[in-house]
């Protein structure tokens, strides 16, 4: 078994829905960063932001929060205007996430988090680094890691815009995926149990000597 673990799959198939739940017994050793899904007022119809978050405790450790105002957000990356436009806040996640790694490993934590990779915080030298200093290392990390076919759908929505951005970022995800001691684990909708088996025996590996 790889000292890494990343699953890849359609957006909304449940992938970090089956970290959090794979992690939450051993979150007390466990740090990194997850994505959490922004929601306006309490009918959770339309998401309207994501923001990057530390991998603290139970309580902060929601995939997805209703607020009544973005500005009270910390870690907010991309957010909807009040034109319905999307927009990011160049280098927030990058920054932030970058800083959540960097904890996980003075802390010593025995599993690092990364929820999610593959958007256009890769194109930061200084993230992207870091995540690879991170995989180069001992400590097993567990995390998302955007399909290229996901990647491609934003290349499609952003129409051109960030085409040599976005090539960086395939180059680096690839990279990622191709490091020797990184297993990818593909969720469809006809995996049914298979997904937990093996986030089990993940988890059961990393913390063995517990």
């Amino acid at each position: 078994m790889k000292r890494h673990l990343f699953l890849q799959g359609e957006i909304g198939i449940g992938k970090s829905t089956l970290i959090r739940k794979a992690v939450l017994p051993y979150l007390n050793d466990a740090g990194g960063y997850f994505v959490q899904r922004i929601y306006l007022g309490e009918n959770q119809k339309k998401y309207m932001g994501f923001a990057v978050k530390p991998l603290d405790n139970d309580k902060n450790y929601q995939l997805s929060i209703s607020i009544d105002n973005l500005a009270e957000v910390k870690g907010l990356f991309l957010f909807c205007n009040t034109d319905g436009i999307w927009q990011q806040i160049p280098g927030a996640f990058a920054k932030a996430a970058t800083d959540f790694l960097k904890n996980a490993l003075l802390q010593r934590k025995k599993l690092i988090i990364m929820d999610e990779l593959g958007g256009m915080e890769l194109e930061d030298n200084l993230f992207s680094d870091m995540v690879f200093n991170v995989l180069d290392g001992t400590v097993p990390v567990l995390g998302v890691l955007k399909s290229f076919g996901n990647i491609e759908k934003l290349r499609k929505a952003a129409g051109g815009k960030f085409d040599v951005a976005i090539e960086k970022v395939l180059q680096v995800c690839n990279k990622i995926k191709n490091l020797r001691e990184v297993d990818i684990l593909t969720l469809t909708d006809k995996t049914n149990f298979a997904p937990e088996k093996r986030l089990k025996l993940f988890m059961e590996r990393v913390f063995c000597c517990e």
